[in-house]
């Protein structure tokens, strides 16, 4: 009973932050609504099937509820604070030179990104590591930044040119999405080029196409295991879109559940039960461990550079004897309940907080924000499904990336003031 209650109440506030979403204008561009889709059409649907299996302790499972339920509402608080948001200072760019470096981010990140295809078509074990490849993965990542400034500037000019540099950066990650099955891609293709489109001519989407658009990608999401085995030639695989069971999935995971929302009760039992909590301390080993090059300073260094924090990853095992299933995600739910307990929440409320900063100047058509807000929404819905070191990493990541072709293309300081916003997400 306590664990249907828990996942009605998520439910509801999945629905109300939904709605409120799409009463706002522009509102499915924003973080809450975006949010509250992830998480109706992600977690909901696996909660379900987990209190209707009752193989999970209800406690377990009532604990990632109201966890879930907590970062929600955290975030959309963080969203939408009611003030007056003022921008003293505000720096101009030279688009032309901007679309220059567009055009370097693509290009170079289009060589990165098909030595990496060449290199795992050679040898499917090049990704189980670090190394090369993921060095290669990550630099390759700069056709997200290339793909942001040339949409932005071919929704604002016309260009000719950006329109050229936006279909190849399309072209070269559409090839992610239909031969490896990358979602993120997918989803960062769509508002890649449906954000500069709002921002620069506040053109959006049809509010009657976006609820087809949920039913779509949640359908789909239930086939992407099978989808990527088919495009692997995995034997035994589906040998056509048509014949992978996109409903019969569905409906065995509303009957029983599913991986990533079991990882997630079990090791959150786990940290209550122990009391085993990292205070944060986790991002800055994540760090340590994605941006610090063992091959140049030595694995030996990096490891000293590690703190030394509560053991979460066999934590569940230990004490319920569970092992997570290889591949399955644990979610941002457990890494913010392992830093603070239920006061992880927070997180969610401040890359909720500085989303809404990003949003309210690239409404200003401020491309700075622009190009930021486009490129860590992503990264900030990610922070739901795997772990919320997506977003800081992403921060990082793109700041190297595009920070040099904005310093190169600033011209001078001007005064601006944005209005009071009008509306609003619950």
């Amino acid at each position: 009973m306590i664990g249907e209650l828990a996942v009605a109440v998520l439910g509801v506030t999945v629905v109300a932050v939904g709605w409120h979403g799409l009463k706002t204008p522009g509102g499915y561009f924003q973080y809450p609504f975006l949010a509250s889709c992830t998480m109706g059409g992600f977690a909901l649907p696996q909660l379900i099937g987990l209190v209707s299996d009752r193989a999970v302790p209800t406690d377990a499972i009532a604990r990632v509820v109201v966890m879930a339920t907590l970062c929600l509402v955290s975030l959309s608080v963080g969203y939408n604070r009611s003030r007056v948001v003022t921008a003293p200072r505000s720096m101009v760019y030279d688009d032309s030179t901007l679309l220059v470096g567009a055009a370097v981010l693509t290009s170079v990140g289009a060589v990165f990104h098909i030595a990496v295809r060449l290199m795992s078509l050679g040898d499917a074990d090049l990704f189980l590591g670090t190394g090369l490849p993921v060095a290669l993965l990550f630099l390759g990542n700069m056709m997200y930044g290339g793909l942001a400034l040339a949409a932005i500037y071919a929704f604002r000019h016309r260009s000719v040119g950006a329109i050229v540099i936006t279909t190849i950066s399309v072209l070269v990650l559409l090839e992610r999405v239909v031969f490896l099955g990358r979602r993120s891609t997918a989803v960062a293709l769509g508002l890649s080029l449906l954000l500069p489109r709002w921002f620069e001519r506040g053109r959006g989407v049809p509010p009657w196409l976006v609820g087809p658009v949920l039913a779509l990608a949640i359908l789909a999401n239930q086939g992407i295991g099978e989808y990527r085995a088919m495009m692997s030639g995995h034997p035994g695989a589906a040998r056509t879109v048509v014949e992978i069971p996109f409903l019969e999935n569905l409906e065995q995971v509303l009957a029983g559940g599913s991986y990533e929302l079991c990882n997630a009760s079990y090791y959150m039992d786990a940290m209550a039960l122990r009391r085993s909590f990292d205070y944060g301390l986790y991002h800055w080993n994540a760090f340590v461990f994605n941006f610090v090059p063992g091959q140049i300073v030595g694995e030996k260094a990096k490891d000293a550079m590690m703190l030394p924090i509560a053991p979460h990853a066999r934590l569940a095992e230990d004490v319920w004897g569970y092992v997570p299933n290889t591949g399955s995600t644990l979610t941002g739910l457990v890494d913010c309940f392992g830093s603070f307990w239920y006061f992880g929440c927070l997180k969610f409320f401040l890359i909720a907080y500085i989303l809404r900063n990003l949003y309210d100047r690239a409404s200003q058509r401020d491309t700075h924000a622009e190009v930021w807000y486009i490129l860590l929404l992503v990264p900030s819905l990610l922070s739901i499904t795997h772990n919320t070191q997506w977003f800081l990493s992403s921060v990082i990541m793109y700041g190297a990336f595009t920070l040099p072709a904005f310093w190169f293309a600033k011209r001078r300081i001007v005064g601006l003031s944005l209005p009071r916003r009008q509306g609003g997400i619950l």
